[in-house]
């Protein structure tokens, strides 16, 4: 039997950091003179999506989702800056298999997830 593989793709988490990151600086430049509670308020704003932004570029990684039918075993592999954490998961520890579903069909939007009970 053949080995599958599925990895997820962070590039959009990543332009929705560089996105956050770029307003937090845009919003703490504008307010960065404190002459009433509204510039106050932006200024904070901003320095909430500024931090926001960065722990997201800090934070992307990629997961590996490796089946191995031949070895009964599942390994998950999350990979970041900081590291690699590898979990395996062997098929007699599944005790249920449930089948998710996330998105509207109306907008054309449907993902379908695997739920594992172990």
């Amino acid at each position: 039997m053949n080995i599958w593989t599925a990895q997820s793709n962070p590039t959009k988490q990543t332009l929705a950091a560089w996105f956050l990151t770029a307003m937090g600086g845009v919003l703490l430049y504008a307010f960065r003179h404190f002459s009433n509670l509204n510039t106050k308020a932006g200024f904070l704003l901003g320095l909430f999506l500024l931090v926001l932004g960065v722990w997201g570029l800090l934070a992307t990684g990629t997961q590996t989702i490796t089946i191995d039918p031949k070895r009964r075993r599942i390994t998950v592999a999350d990979t970041t800056r900081f590291g690699t954490k590898e979990r395996v998961i062997r098929f007699d520890e599944i005790t249920h298999v449930g089948i998710g579903y996330l998105g509207k069909k109306s907008n054309f939007v449907e993902w379908y997830y695997l739920s594992l009970t172990l």
